[in-house]
C-alpha cells in the first residue's frame, strides 16, 4: 500500500497540475515507482491522477539513471526526487524532496527559474 506520506506527494502533484502547465503547456507528468501496473492503476483511480505512474519493477530505469534508492521492510524503493527533462534533455534534478508535500511547489519553482 502507497504510504500517507506518497499519497501526500502524489496528490500534491495532481492538485498543481494547472500552475504546472501554465507555466510549461506541453508538460508531460509521470510517477515512477516498483510496483507493478495492477497495482498502480489502481492508485491512479483511486486518487484520481491525470497522470500515469510508469512501473520499474525490475529497476532498469532507476539503475540505468543511477536514481536515489534505500531499502525497508526488506524491500528495495526509490528515493523522491523529480526530474525536469525538456525536450529530452535532463534539465534539473531535485533531490532529495523533503517533506514530502512540497514536490509540487518545488517542481513550480524549478520551472519559473528555467522559463
Amino acid at each position: 500500500m502507497f504510504s500517507s506520506i506518497l499519497h501526500q506527494e502524489l496528490c500534491g502533484i495532481r492538485d498543481s497540475i494547472k500552475p504546472l502547465l501554465a507555466l510549461a503547456p506541453n508538460l508531460h507528468i509521470f510517477g515512477l515507482s516498483t510496483q507493478d501496473t495492477t497495482y498502480q492503476a489502481e492508485v491512479v483511480e483511486r486518487l484520481h491522477l491525470p497522470y500515469p505512474i510508469l512501473s520499474d519493477v525490475d529497476f532498469a530505469l532507476c539503475d540505468a539513471l543511477k536514481l536515489p534508492t534505500f531499502e525497508a521492510a526488506g524491500m528495495k524503493l526509490m528515493k523522491r526526487h523529480t526530474l525536469l527533462i525538456i525536450d529530452g534533455v535532463v534539465k534539473s534534478v531535485d533531490y532529495p524532496i523533503f517533506p514530502s508535500h512540497t514536490a509540487a511547489a518545488r517542481a513550480v519553482e524549478l520551472l519559473k527559474e528555467l522559463a
